[in-house]
């Protein structure tokens, strides 16, 4: 049995099967206009892990890549931090912008 550890990294590559399609934060465009948001002040916590903040605002972690966008946040490691200010958009405004462009979203 061969030990594990953060040094030997055998199982670094591993295919994992999603049933969401990943989502591309360059080259998707969102809404942002005329769309009600409230305020969210990011914690440290919330740093690096943008799907556990859509599932604290949303109750899902489906919506992290929406909530990213509509922020301008490219990069969640460099581009959030603690403190930031974040827009966050009802989840009606989200379902409403994702059905009325499926073919691109779905």
């Amino acid at each position: 049995m061969k030990l594990i550890t953060r040094f030997n990294r055998d199982n670094f590559l591993e295919t994992v099967s999603c049933p969401l399609p990943e989502k591309d934060l360059l080259t998707n465009n969102v809404e942002t206009r005329n769309m009600k948001y409230t305020i969210y002040r990011v914690t440290e916590f919330d740093i690096g892990r943008p799907d556990l903040l859509s599932r604290k605002l949303y109750g899902t972690q489906d919506y992290w890549w929406y909530l990213m966008k509509f922020n301008e946040v490219d990069d969640v490691w460099n581009d959030l931090y603690s403190g930031m200010l974040l827009k966050v958009p009802s989840i009606e405004d989200i379902n409403l912008f994702i059905t009325n462009n499926s073919d691109k979203y779905r």
